[in-house]
């Protein structure tokens, strides 16, 4: 019963120490950060090279993981911050929303075509590759086809995005991601998507901190570079997202 309060007032005073120690210095130690595969991939290089242009005395340690894995993570505390996604609205007060993203269902390019936006009705019979439970976006979609009386035809299960995207590229299989998960950096046009609609589904990203100790200078930093980062509206795509990052990236530059 003792032990996690014991740890929690030691690294209390360790972090107390630190910060003292390091007063009128510019930042430095170790970040952790972990954040979903679909936004690492353009957060890290944009993340190092803004704290880079004003905290060089900082360091990064970064993970990959869905949700529940990030979640779990910031729980035990072994990362210090995390980006993860909520698919209902935040209250005032609670999580942080960075930004948020429609969801779109996708197919291979070489599929039956679709229009750009369909109803949530089109998702019936259609052979569905999904992460498994909890996953936040599972539990949305059977929600949502509970109430729309839809049956969900999951063929396949698979906690890996790139698993999901290959299931659907070679298999005829459909999938449900956010618009900046569906297009990757190098241009592959392979998959094309068309947003839900009726109702309107969306995914919201959040930055959270781990509750195991009081953030470092340094963590920060870094949470506050996280912030600047984010368009204030929903975003179409991972380019888009990229756009915005690579903007922040070369101002810190310049």
């Amino acid at each position: 019963m003792l032990l996690p309060r014991t740890r929690a007032l030691l690294e209390n005073a360790d972090q107390l120490l630190a910060d003292a120690n390091a007063f009128g210095k510019s930042p430095a130690g170790t970040v952790t950060v972990a954040a979903l595969p679909s936004m690492m991939t353009i957060l890290a290089p944009a993340l190092y090279t803004r704290v880079r242009a004003h905290a060089p005395g900082i360091k990064f340690r970064i993970f990959e993981g869905f949700s529940d894995q990030v979640e779990r993570w910031l729980a035990d505390g072994t990362v210090d911050i995390g980006l993860l996604s909520r698919y209902r609205a935040p209250k005032a007060g609670q999580d942080e929303a960075l930004f948020t993203a429609p969801l779109v269902l996708i197919r291979a390019a070489k599929a039956p075509p679709m229009p750009e936006t369909v109803p949530f009705e089109a998702l019936r019979g259609l052979p569905l590759v999904l992460p498994s439970h909890p996953n936040g976006l599972r539990v949305l979609l059977e929600e949502t086809a509970r109430k729309a009386r839809v049956a969900l035809d999951v063929r396949i299960e698979a906690d890996s995005l790139g698993a999901q995207r290959e299931l659907v590229r070679q298999c005829g299989c459909y999938s449900v991601v956010a618009t900046h998960a569906l297009d990757g950096i190098g241009g592959d046009r392979s998959l094309v998507g068309s947003r839900i609609t009726q109702p309107d589904l969306l995914r919201y990203a959040i930055a959270a901190t781990t509750q195991q100790r009081p953030l470092s200078r340094a963590s920060r930093v870094v949470l506050q570079a996280i912030r600047g980062f984010w368009p204030d509206t929903a975003v179409s795509s991972l380019s888009e997202l990229a756009r915005s990052l690579e903007t922040a990236k070369r101002s810190d530059v310049r």
